[in-house]
């Protein structure tokens, strides 16, 4: 079993379970582990995959859009900004605050 599946099990992240992405995540990835430094995934539920990515990606900054705003938080290295991402200007803004110079875009709204 690879190391990014065994971090989805760790966290609950539905990656690994309900979907089988993380292997595929895992070979996609494995080589550029220390040089990502930002990862936005959109749609963060209950944030179980960011930590997954956190620990993954040891030297980047998680961000996420949440449309549910009870969901949204920010910790050392994750954060969730509330976002719409049926709404142009919601994701504008996600991006404003990310900032634009990102490593990984993972779309799971």
């Amino acid at each position: 079993m690879d190391y990014l599946t065994e971090l989805a099990i760790k966290y609950g992240a539905d990656k690994w379970g309900k979907h089988h992405y993380t292997p595929i995540y895992y070979d996609l990835f494995k080589d550029r582990r220390n040089e990502v430094k930002k990862v936005l995934e959109i749609g963060a539920g209950e944030g179980n995959s960011l930590f997954m990515w956190q620990d993954f990606f040891p030297n980047a900054k998680i961000f996420s859009g949440e449309i549910d705003p009870n969901r949204c938080f920010i910790s050392n290295r994750v954060k969730i900004k509330r976002c719409d991402q049926t709404l142009e200007n919601d994701l504008l803004n996600l991006i404003n605050y990310s900032g634009a110079d990102l490593d990984l875009v993972i779309d799971d709204g």
